[in-house]
């Protein structure tokens, strides 16, 4: 393991991606498939031969992990998994780290599934609903096969059946849309049982149907970078007034309410990522898993038969658990620029003290001129505890992360 504060902290968090949906939206670049009962099975078995090859990395020193504190099914749909699977994977994680008996643990779901009630008995606590907007006919743009009647009877019901805590996701910046959509779509979700709100601005992703659609000059049939500007300030005034408070760029919450799993990643802590197309971050190492099914699978399969051989006769701990490649090494100088970039995602911004704790040296001490410059274009505030984006440093946020890398 690296030196840094965060290579050398326990594990307390878990992601699992789910690659299946029913089909595939128009904007979306997730890794995903159409799921099968073929697929569902052979994803099922990587995800528990998964979950013991780390295990045994972590009692060879790969990392250190302790008991659960967040899991996060995400997709994909995860909602589509038979709640009989997720039970079997819940029951091996317990085995082999622990859970916390308060642990935060989410799946991602879709407007319109009915094993909601299987999934509580199983300890699942949070749900994040995906509506996107309660626009019909943008939905019908997205190639959502969702709508809005099945998104308010899910979310009553699942409140009705004891979830704690439940989240939506929104986006602004889509094709045709206005501010009165946005003002529409936030209408409802502040009239529902909602304690977060996730808002995110549409990205044209290359080998998505909207990338093809709207680059080049199909570009002009979306929001002006202006319009998007005030539907962003329209999102953060209005979910400001209603009591539902913006925590980070693109998240909001009610008091307590706040992703515990996310906030690992903007803490730039480290965490456990199992699946397809999976990322991890252990030991100072950042890896990608394979973003196929099959290649995943068959990946884990010979790592599964073949690790203790492996270990006997190269020592090579990484080589023989992780099916994932090795995207990153992060150093010292690397997690401080972490510490500032994931941090400033968050509106409370980057503290002093934790900065310090964490690698041992003052924060304008390492990064004296980019603060001071960004504060000179009035996108930076510094004040007596922190550093954090100013209000014009969170619509041109890009801008300032470019000074730290």
């Amino acid at each position: 393991m690296l030196a840094t504060f965060a290579a050398n902290q326990k594990v307390r968090s878990l992601y699992i991606h789910v690659p299946f949906c029913q089909s595939k939206c128009h904007y979306c670049d997730f890794y995903s498939v159409v799921i099968t009962d073929r697929d569902l099975e052979l994803w099922h078995q990587g995800v528990k031969k998964e979950l013991k090859l780390i295990a045994h990395a972590s009692k060879q020193g790969a990392y250190s992990s302790g008991k659960l504190k967040t899991i996060y099914y995400g997709g994909g749909t995860p909602s589509l998994v038979p709640p009989t699977l997720i039970g079997e994977q819940l029951e091996l994680i317990n085995s082999l780290f622990g859970i916390e008996s308060d642990a935060e643990i989410t799946l991602e779901a879709n407007p319109g599934f009915s094993s909601m009630g299987s999934f509580r008995d199983l300890g699942i606590n949070r749900l994040s609903f995906g509506l996107q907007t309660a626009s019909k006919d943008l939905l019908k743009t997205l190639g959502r096969g969702t709508n809005v009647v099945a998104f308010v009877t899910d979310v009553l019901n699942a409140h009705k059946l004891g979830f704690s805590r439940i989240s939506a996701d929104i986006m602004i910046g889509l094709p045709g849309q206005s501010l009165s959509d946005v003002e529409n779509t936030l209408d409802l979700l502040l009239d529902l049982p909602i304690g977060h709100i996730s808002f995110y601005s549409l990205t044209l992703a290359k080998d998505t149907l909207f990338g093809e659609r709207y680059s080049g000059e199909g570009y002009i049939l979306l929001p002006s970078d202006e319009l998007e500007r005030e539907m962003y300030d329209l999102v953060l005034r209005k979910l400001t007034a209603g009591k539902v408070f913006p925590y980070e760029i693109s998240n909001a919450a009610r008091r307590g309410e706040e992703s515990k799993h996310n906030l690992v990643y903007w803490q730039a802590d480290s965490y456990l990522g199992i699946g397809p197309a999976a990322h991890s971050y252990l030991g100072g190492i950042r890896r990608g898993n394979p973003s196929s099914l099959r290649k995943w699978s068959n990946r884990v399969e010979h790592l599964f038969d073949t690790y203790q051989d492996t270990v006997s006769k190269t020592g090579s701990r990484e080589e023989a658990y992780f099916p994932g490649t090795v995207e990153e090494i992060i150093d010292e100088n690397s997690a401080r620029q972490e510490t500032v970039l994931l941090g400033l995602r968050l509106l409370a911004g980057v503290q002093y003290d934790n900065f310090e704790y964490r690698h041992g040296v003052r924060l304008y001490d390492a990064f004296s001129r980019q603060i001071d410059k960004l504060i000179s274009k009035n996108l930076l505030v510094r004040d007596a505890e922190s550093i954090r984006l100013s209000r014009t440093g969170l619509d041109f946020a890009n801008e300032v992360f470019r000074e730290f890398v």
